[in-house]
């Protein structure tokens, strides 16, 4: 894709993904008014949408509209199965859908076993591409690790969230994932307590130097922080 391409997408994209954390009612509706273009296809309208719908339905809580975007990219990764960039966005439209199902653990884990199970297929066909540049990779193998670590698969997680933070130091989800794992794990004496402390004090340190910069939420770092002072997750105030 050239770059005067490339540009004329971001040129219609970047507003819209700016209002989905201002006004995502308003980013759907102008989401759904794009169309073709001589500057662009009607392939890269259907990305654009779906992706609009995923994030501003994920901010809205709305599984209709996230749905609606997971066909749009299903739709395109089958066309398009090279496009690493579609094939995380499918990938996050499923982690989406699963995130925002509420329902009691039991019967939350049956329901999104399929949600959950295609999302990390999808997110680790991307990390093990050559062609995405390393932070699409990060951030495809931090949203990996966070659904083993959901489905308990704790060592697992942990080697992602290593391999996230190898290929971008600045990633504040995997080093806050790598932390609490291994407190996690101190916690409950599954090896060296010492050994486990002294590693989640060094991606601690990562997550200190970082976090200010890419403006974390203050209650994940204060919650982060407290979790290991007290080797425990902390009460939200």
């Amino acid at each position: 894709m050239s770059k005067e391409r490339m540009h004329d997408i971001r040129a219609v994209a970047g507003p819209l993904h700016r209002m989905v954390d201002t006004d995502p009612i308003e980013a759907i509706k102008q989401a759904r008014s794009l169309e073709t273009t001589q500057q662009l296809y009607l392939s890269q309208v259907d990305a654009i949408k779906g992706a609009i719908f995923i994030d501003a339905g994920n901010k809205l809580q709305d599984a209709e509209v996230v749905s609606e975007g997971v066909a749009l990219m299903r739709a395109l990764q089958k066309l398009y199965p090279e496009r690493m960039y579609i094939t995380y966005n499918l990938a996050n439209g499923l982690s989406t859908l699963a995130q925002i199902t509420k329902l009691p653990m039991r019967q939350w884990y049956l329901k999104t076993s399929d949600y959950r199970r295609d999302a990390r297929l999808y997110f680790e066909s991307v990390g093990q591409s050559k062609q995405p540049k390393s932070g699409i990779k990060a951030r495809a193998k931090t949203n990996q690790a966070n659904l083993l670590n959901q489905s308990f698969r704790w060592l697992e997680a942990y080697e992602l969230y290593r391999e996230a933070i190898r290929l971008d130091r600045r990633n504040v989800i995997a080093a806050s994932g790598a932390v609490k794992l291994l407190l996690h794990a101190a916690d409950r004496r599954l090896g060296d307590r010492n050994v486990l402390k002294a590693l989640a004090a060094r991606y601690l340190g990562l997550f200190r130097e970082h976090q200010s910069l890419l403006g974390v939420d203050g209650r994940e770092v204060s919650n982060l922080m407290c979790y290991a002072e007290q080797m425990g997750p902390c009460t939200q105030r």
